[in-house]
């Protein structure tokens, strides 16, 4: 399949398609030249039936049924084969949908940092990537139909159309320029105004989705959101509905004139031909021939001309689909692997590490300079926007330091595999993803074992506070979680973060990162929430954000970050005595706690 990503827009098209599924194809095509055939040939039986009928004799009775015969068979195959044709279509339409998204999803799944997902160009690249697969590459299905039929009925029907009278044939196909010309220049206009539309899609399809999804219903609710969303929704459908429009009434009046042209072409072709029946220039059979042909003629060139436009229509979204594919967003893979072991991870150093995010310019992380021996509990703490999610972020390889070094085992951490580098770390973050999987599904998301028993999962849960919560629920480890699906249980922000810190528990990762992840649980279950995690990481490193500082006093290691900036670190005590800003935050807390 990746050897089809250099080919130009069309054969790879053709490729994909007959990839997806080799016989299905070649029966596809068998019927679609079957279909054309059928009704050229039963206007050709046709006008023969007339022209016996014309000059009857007793003579001709065989040669009459015969036909007859021949043009009911005809009927009857085009009655029989039609629901066959329609199964093996939808059949092969169907394996062209999954492919080119199982492929689509594949490369989006293959991105190992999320810099792409802080890039809005990203997002258009990729909507248009998402137009051309699916839909765009069974529209190509179509066209090769289209083409192939446009084909073969301009071939045989000119042929009969000839035999006619030449003139004829050369007036009906003038008759078609007008056409051709606006087929042609409209899609050259979709084309345009589709790449205009692209960043307004995703705002609308955005703004629908907040009066949709269940993530924004209790602010769309308690700040009475709805009427507010709707309006915004309103006037940009509305600016694109008159920019759009405009082009569109410039299109049906053009087309309004080229389909003029086009039949009063027509009706001369066949105002000429009732002339010649007239005069006798021609026979019964040819007149009904003629009207029969005439059409499918036509139709035959429209077809031809239509594949072609829509062809170079279509490969315009399947291009973006392809280049999409196999385009390099220029991350960088290392080749060295780590033990899957609890302990494989010995020491962390990051050096001189200066970070900020794509199409910014504005620093997140300056200067950044500490070192991790395991064992080792860290705390990260600081105000908002200090820039501690972005540490753990470039601990876990999500994004690549601008600037500086990160060191795992006295090893870039650029030199590793980064699928074999991630299967030695877990996070428990304070936004955790709510898979509408199994509570069993869930649990073993980041665990490596070929096998987990009920009593390790029991166990893990135990540590993380939700075992009784399991319990609790209709079928155990088999319950379906989210309101997503039918028979679905839902959980409160603390109990999916209690679900994250049991996956984190089962899992046997060497590094583990705590990104806010007692931000939604009760003092109780906090309290609990620490404890568990001394003892957990006894023998590996762990990272935790917190804006609690009662939660820091046990810690190996507290990196105080101030804008971008590492201003302090050192141990609990220590730093209280240095009286500096985390001392200051710490004071701060304490003094809210007080009972005035």
């Amino acid at each position: 399949m990746k050897n089809i990503l250099n080919e130009n827009i069309t054969r790879q098209s053709l490729k994909f398609i007959f990839h997806a599924s080799p016989v299905l194809c070649a029966i596809f095509l068998i019927f679609e030249i079957i279909f054309c055939l059928i009704p050229i040939f039963s206007a050709r039986v046709i006008s023969q039936i007339v022209n016996v009928f014309a000059m009857f004799d007793e003579s001709q009775l065989n040669w009459l049924v015969t036909l007859v015969v021949f043009y009911i068979i005809m009927n009857v195959s085009i009655q029989v084969l039609s629901p066959l044709r329609r199964i093996v279509s939808e059949r092969l339409s169907d394996k062209i949908a999954r492919d080119s998204e199982v492929m689509f999803n594949s490369k989006v799944a293959s991105l190992y940092s999320i810099d792409c997902f802080e890039n809005n160009q990203f997002f258009n690249e990729m909507q248009l990537a998402r137009n051309g697969c699916g839909v765009r590459l069974i529209s190509s299905l179509q066209m090769i139909s289209s083409l192939l039929r446009g084909i073969i009925t301009i071939a045989l029907t000119a042929g009969y159309m000839v035999n006619v009278h030449w003139l004829i044939g050369a007036i009906s196909l003038l008759a078609v320029i007008p056409n051709t010309f606006y087929t042609f220049w409209a899609s050259k206009n979709r084309v345009a105004l589709f790449r205009s539309r692209t960043e307004s899609s995703r705002k609308l399809s955005y703004l629908s989705s907040i009066l949709s999804t269940p993530v924004y219903a209790k602010e769309v609710r308690l700040f009475d959101l709805g009427e507010s969303i709707l309006h915004k929704y309103c006037n940009l459908f509305n600016f694109e509905y008159r920019r759009i429009n405009k082009i569109r009434n410039k299109q049906c009046l053009i087309g309004i004139l080229c389909a003029s042209i086009g039949a009063v072409v027509n009706g001369f072709a066949l105002l000429l031909f009732i002339y010649m029946a007239i005069a006798s220039k021609t026979n019964a059979g040819n007149i009904v021939l003629y009207i029969s042909l005439l059409p499918q003629f036509i139709g035959g060139l429209q077809m031809l001309i239509n594949g072609i436009s829509q062809t170079k229509d279509n490969n315009y979204y399947i291009k973006h689909f392809f280049d999409f594919l196999k385009r390099d967003f220029g991350e960088k893979n290392g080749n060295l692997h780590l033990k899957n072991e609890p302990q494989c991870i010995s020491k962390i150093s990051v050096n001189n590490v200066s970070f900020h995010y794509p199409n910014t310019k504005t620093y997140a992380l300056k200067n950044i300079n500490f070192s991790v021996d395991s064992p080792s509990l860290v705390a990260i703490v600081g105000e908002n926007g200090s820039g501690k999610s972005t540490l753990i972020k470039l601990l876990m390889r999500l994004f690549d330091a601008s600037e500086g070094e990160i060191i795992v085992n006295g090893i870039l951490i650029k030199e590793y595999d980064i699928k074999s580098l991630r299967k030695t770390m877990c996070g428990v973050f304070q936004d955790p993803a709510r898979f509408a999987f199994t509570i069993r599904e869930n649990l073993l998301l980041a665990n490596n074992k070929d096998n987990v028993s009920d009593g390790e999962m029991e166990e893990a849960c135990k540590k993380a506070g939700m075992l009784d919560l399991v319990g609790r629920t209709s079928n155990g480890f088999e319950t379906i979680l989210g309101k997503q699906f039918e028979n679905g249980t839902d959980l409160s922000s603390g109990q999916w973060q209690k679900l994250s810190l049991a996956r984190a528990f089962l899992s046997e990762a060497s590094v583990l990162f705590f990104d806010e992840a007692s931000a939604d649980l009760d003092p109780k279950a906090e309290q609990d929430f620490y404890q568990s995690i001394r003892e957990y990481t006894k023998n590996k490193i762990a990272f935790y954000i917190t804006h609690r500082l009662s939660g820091t006093k046990d810690a190996d290691q507290i990196i105080v970050l101030k804008n971008g900036e590492i201003v302090e670190m050192g141990k609990h005590n220590d730093l209280m005595k240095n009286g500096g800003e985390y001392s200051h935050l710490y004071h701060a807390q304490a003094d809210g706690y007080e009972i005035g």
